[in-house]
């Protein structure tokens, strides 16, 4: 899965509490950017950008467990490519628990 670039500050997007298990919840960072994050275990948390390589923002499938976008790309619950209409991975972002919130961070700018 690509990375972005790390070393820009840690935002936060909610409490733990906020996120259901495996379900992916659209959150949108302070920089305007719109990702995904996921509860993946009690502590584990995953986050995707929801732009694929269009420059389309992607909407999650409950029925097909798959990120949609709007050109027939689809992507898996990771991120990871599962159409043949791309070959790029939606670009995941670092995730931690610090102080009682889920936070991610920024791409750096720069």
């Amino acid at each position: 899965m690509q990375r972005v670039s790390t070393g820009g500050e840690w935002v936060p997007v909610g409490k733990p509490t906020d996120f259901k298990p495996r379900t992916p919840k659209k959150c949108t960072l302070s920089d305007g950017t719109v990702i995904y994050v996921t509860r993946e275990a009690a502590f584990a948390y995953s986050a995707v950008a929801a732009q694929c390589a269009h420059k389309l923002l992607c909407e999650w499938s409950p029925p097909q467990q798959q990120y949609r976008c709007p050109k027939g790309c689809a992507f898996g619950h990771d991120g990871k490519v599962a159409s043949p209409a791309t070959k790029q991975p939606l670009s995941s972002y670092p995730v931690a628990v610090k102080q009682g919130q889920v936070v991610v961070q920024l791409k750096k700018k720069g």
